[in-house]
């Protein structure tokens, strides 16, 4: 009797240590995690919180005004993005594990010769095969984010 209670008092602290570590792992897959910026676009922030689960990709990062996000629907409809008369923003996106594809179609914009246009921008965001990078394309400067170090949470917060 006393034998096992020795043996519980040891394997339960170290299975909750151990399921804690693989739910932490886990969510570093794919595009989950916390992203510290290496090089690129300067609007982009220098480091955000991505969660990518079902059919919704969001996104979260520290602003001047606090924490700000973005949900974005991830079901092929396409989505009203923003709309300021004239000019009118819809998107689908698109999510596939390790990549998210968001397509925008702007029309109601005027070119220099006074004629209403519009167009598509593609911006992709995806991991690279080792899990440890996360590249931005499409409309600006290529982005290249690094995963953020595990411990580095517990010494400060993330978005």
């Amino acid at each position: 009797m006393q034998v096992m209670k020795r043996i519980l008092n040891v394997l339960v602290p170290l299975a909750l240590v151990v399921a804690m570590a693989l739910v932490m792992l886990g969510s570093r897959s794919g595009l989950n995690g916390t992203w510290v910026k290496r090089s690129g676009d300067r609007t982009l922030p220098d480091e955000i919180t991505i969660r990518a689960k079902g059919n919704q990709f969001r996104e979260r990062w520290f602003d001047k005004g606090g924490i700000s996000t973005i949900l974005i629907q991830c079901d092929g409809a396409e989505h009203l993005w923003l709309s300021i008369d004239p000019i009118r923003i819809t998107h689908h996106a698109r999510l596939d594990g390790k990549t998210l594809v968001i397509t925008k179609h702007i029309s109601g914009l005027r070119d220099a010769a006074g004629s209403i246009t519009g167009g598509v921008f593609v911006k992709q965001w995806a991991v690279t095969q080792d899990g440890r990078e996360l590249v931005v394309t499409g409309g600006h400067p290529e982005t290249t984010f690094d995963r953020r170090p595990l411990l580095a949470s517990l010494f400060s917060g993330t978005p």
